[in-house]
Parts: C-alpha cells; structure tokens; sequence
C-alpha cells in the first residue's frame, strides 16, 4: 500500500459525516456540524458534509448523501439516523476513491452501523464526537463485541462535556477532548429585533425546545399556575412543537392560565427575535441533555436562566447566570420565578453574567478548537 500523501496545514480535506440526518431537520449534531463546516471554510480549508438522506435533497446545505435515514425512537425523542443495514461495500470503496481526505470527524457514530463500517474502512484519519451521554442499552451489546477491532481505528475521540465521557468511555475507552458546541453570539444577543406582538410591559417567561415529557413543559406549567395574581403583568411564551403539544396546550387550560401563548415551530431567522423579547428563560428538562445550546442561546440573549438540575445544564449554568432546580419542585420553581419577575436589576445582573459567559462558547472560539485537534492529531500520526 502506497504512503498516504502529507496533509497541507492551510488547506486541509475534512469530512464531516452526521449519523442524522440533514435534510430538513435542525439539532445539536446538525448546527454543530454546519458551523464547523463555515469556520474551517472561512480559513480556506475544504470540507464535505455527509449524512444520510431524509427527504428531497436541500441543494442549499450542500450535502453529500451516505445511505437513507429512517425515525428511530429514543427517550422520548424521535432520531432520523441510518441504523441498518449495512451498506455495500462498493459503496464505501466508491466514497473513499472519490474523497481524498485528510481527516475526518463522525458524530455519533455509535449509532449508525454504515458509518462504523466506513472507519473501519477509511485510509484517513479518524476523530470521533459524541453528543449523547444517556446509554443506548438496546446497542450496548453490539458495542461491546466490536470496540477491540473499532477502538483501533479511532484517531481522537471529543465529548461535548463531561457529562457525556463517562458513558461514552464505557464503549470505547481512552483519552477525550471536550469540546462543547457553540453558539453565535451575533445572531443570539439582547439588541436583536423583538417580536412585536410581545414587545409591551409584561415580563415575558421564555421555552424553547421540541414538546416531550423530558423537557419539562408540563412542570414548567405548573410552576406557572403558583405565580399570584399580583404578578398578572407576566406571560408565558412556549416555542417548539412535539408529541406532547395538544397535552400541553389541554393543561394550561384546564388549570385556567392566563396569557401562556404556544407558538410551535418557529424559523431559525425569527427564533433570535423570541430571545431578545424575552426576560426570563426556563428550560426545565429531567434528564437525557448533554449540554443544553437553549440555554447558551438565552445566555447569548443577556437572559437569566431558570434550568433543570441535570448533569448536562450543569455544564454551563451557574449560579452567577441562573438557577438549577428540580424540575418537579414546583414551588421552588414558582419561587425562583417571582424572584426574577420582581427584581430586574438581578434579571440584568444576570444576564450579563451569561452573555459574557456564552462568549467562551462563540463558534470562532469552538471551531478553533475542531481544527488544533484536526492538526495536532494529523502531526502525531506524521500526517503534516
């Protein structure tokens, strides 16, 4: 087998290989992936994006199809991936012949037979990214019998927080980087246009995420309900939609509340807009988040923070920037609530705690990251 030719520092071949897919879906793995593909790029490096293909082809996101994505179900969430079956070989000879990379970064791949398939296959380097740190036991199995050959062919592995090496250790063991998302600290900021229909005197309690029981919405409701009529001058503004939305929407008015507006899916040009109108966030998930980008997206925003205590949010709230309590303690969240609704200058406090806070976490911050690891991985293995 020939030498594999030296990689050029300023000009690198990445591929980014998503286990998800692309086409019309929006998440943590897709923005991660689309933003690192613009930061390389904007230094001059070329990169390709693969992912499984869900739907007509979207000519705009530029994306090289590896395989069709079906719904899986996990927790609660409903995931297009490429789970089985395996594909062709040929298929995988014809992807390597026609991508000369230098590096490439999967995310998630654990979830995705074809994409471990092709690490095992692939000439280049190999970096992997895990996203999830809940345990996919229907695959722990699978995991098992293949980590001895598979482990072999991994080059670095990245966690998005230490809330994910643990889990992520328990399949393929060895030394991580944490490197979190990021978030754009220009499109999310406090100055951004607001959404006029909620731009008047009320304090405006923010949601953002899809609607399904581990989010919390329903405690979030809850909590709500205890606010007293003295603060009448509030609203509750629910973005996202979800399996639980007509469940959602059948609570609040049952339990008779005032001025909770649900909003469903909103575009990704107008979802700044819901930010900067807001006062408060609230995002009180259980269980199953990583890291938690709604609430750097809030922190972005200048918001204060109410959080569920979870190992993920607790990456980055903290207690200059918000709260982290259980979710199901629905007076202690009432409380925290009242707090924020009766005192701005802790809102503003806060929320400048966080906006400085989600600057470390800007994608030119993050993406700068992505590429030290791409380089130093590819001058260890005398690739540079």
């Amino acid at each position: 087998m020939s030498e594999r030719r030296k990689a050029n520092p300023e000009n690198l071949k990445v591929g980014l290989f998503s286990a998800y897919a692309m086409d019309g879906v929006n998440g943590g793995v897709q923005e991660n992936i689309y933003e690192t593909r613009s930061f390389l790029e904007s230094l001059g490096h070329e990169v390709y994006v693969f992912s499984p293909q869900n739907g007509p082809p979207e000519e705009s996101k530029r994306l090289i199809h590896f395989g069709t994505a079906k719904p899986h179900e996990h927790d609660g969430s409903i995931a297009y991936t490429h789970t089985w079956p395996p594909v062709m070989p040929k298929t995988i000879r014809n992807l390597i012949k026609s991508h000369n990379l230098d590096i490439a970064n999967y995310h998630e791949p654990e979830v995705s037979l074809p994409t471990l398939e092709l690490i095992l296959a692939a000439p280049w380097l190999n970096v992997v990214t895990f996203h999830v740190h809940n345990e996919p036991k229907k695959r722990y199995l699978l995991y098992k019998l293949i980590t001895p050959i598979f482990g072999r062919k991994i080059d670095a592995r990245v966690v998005i927080s230490e809330a994910v090496s643990e889990a992520a250790n328990r399949y393929f063991p060895g030394k991580y980087y944490v490197i979190p998302n990021g978030v754009d600290t220009q499109k999310f900021n406090p100055l951004n246009e607001k959404v006029a229909e909620f731009a008047d005197d009320k304090v405006n309690i923010l949601f953002v995420g899809r609607l399904e029981e581990r989010k919390g919405v329903q405690h979030l409701l809850r909590a709500y309900a205890h606010i007293p009529k003295k603060h009448g001058n509030t609203r509750l503004i629910v973005v996202g939609d979800g399996q639980m939305a007509g469940d959602l929407k059948a609570q609040a008015t049952y339990s008779g509340l005032q001025n909770v507006h649900f909003e469903g899916k909103v575009s990704d040009e107008d979802l700044p807009k819901y930010y900067a109108t807001a006062h408060i966030f609230a995002s009180l998930a259980t269980h199953g988040e990583s890291q938690g980008v709604v609430n750097l997206e809030a922190m972005a925003s200048g918001l204060p923070i109410i959080a569920g205590d979870n190992p993920g949010y607790r990456t980055t709230v903290t207690p200059e920037t918000g709260y982290l309590l259980d979710p199901k303690n629905t007076q202690e969240v009432a409380q925290a609530l009242k707090t924020l609704i009766d005192d701005r200058n802790l809102r503003n406090t806060m929320g400048e705690a966080g906006r400085k806070n989600a600057k470390n976490y800007d994608w030119s911050q993050i993406g700068g990251k992505v590429l030290d690891l791409f380089l130093e991985t590819l001058e260890e293995k005398g690739r540079l």
